[in-house]
């Protein structure tokens, strides 16, 4: 492959290139662009062909594709997809990069049922549900550089950053998700057996959709601009 891409750049764009433009300047304009088309196509067969763990959206399609999806295809979602998805989200910024937040991966038939009980905001959802992601608050550890700042507000911030990222990265692998908030905090814990110090923030399940895509309805930039100053 390296020996192919090595051939390709000292033949082919040379004369691809000066075919286009026989001026050097933009014959090195076209081969730096064509050499990162070909490096991108290297890292695609590198990391297997068309596999959908490589994120191909640009960011206001991935955005303007999200939608709250409830009902899904009965269909795993596969561990390197979830490991994808974790480290996008994980690049999510975080109040003094104190990181205050942890997530528990749920994949067990047995223990999403045990959810779905305490969890009103999952009421409306389909049977199938093959993952969800309990994002986590730890205030101590907000709390030991910013107090009862922290504590109250900059964990749970980290909590739900973390948990929009999560959502994005999902779209980007032609996955679909849902915020969840509505859920009794207690007995969620018990079930994940949370260690105390954490606060289960909100519920992320994550699969293949099994909806249409559907328009949404939001309110005009003159209804959400409060005042400009």
């Amino acid at each position: 492959m390296v020996k192919w891409y090595t051939r390709y750049l000292e033949v082919v764009v040379p004369a691809r290139a000066w075919r286009f433009n026989s001026s050097s300047r933009h014959h090195g304009h076209f081969r730096r662009a064509l050499s990162s088309v070909v490096e991108r196509s290297l890292y695609m067969r590198h990391v297997g062909g068309s596999n959908p763990s490589v994120p191909t959206m640009i960011f206001e399609e991935v955005v303007k594709k999200r939608q709250s999806t409830r009902s899904y295809l009965p269909k795993k979602v596969p561990v390197g997809l979830i490991a994808k998805m974790l480290e996008m989200a994980n690049l999510a910024p975080s109040a003094g990069n104190l990181q205050a937040r942890k997530v528990v991966i749920v994949r067990d038939e047995e223990v999403i049922k045990k959810i779905k009980e305490v969890t009103s905001g999952l009421g409306r959802f389909s049977d199938n549900i093959p993952l969800i992601f309990v994002v986590c608050a730890v205030p101590e550890v907000s709390a030991v550089r910013y107090e009862e700042r922290g504590r109250n507000l900059y964990a749970l911030q980290d909590a739900t950053i973390f948990a929009s990222y999560l959502q994005l990265a999902a779209v980007s692998l032609d996955l679909a998700s849902c915020w969840v908030g509505s859920f009794k905090e207690r007995r969620v814990s018990e079930i994940c057996n949370l260690p105390e110090n954490l606060i289960p923030v909100a519920m992320i399940p994550v699969g293949f959709s099994n909806e249409e895509p559907r328009e949404k309805h939001r309110k005009s930039l003159a209804e959400l601009i409060l005042k400009r100053i």
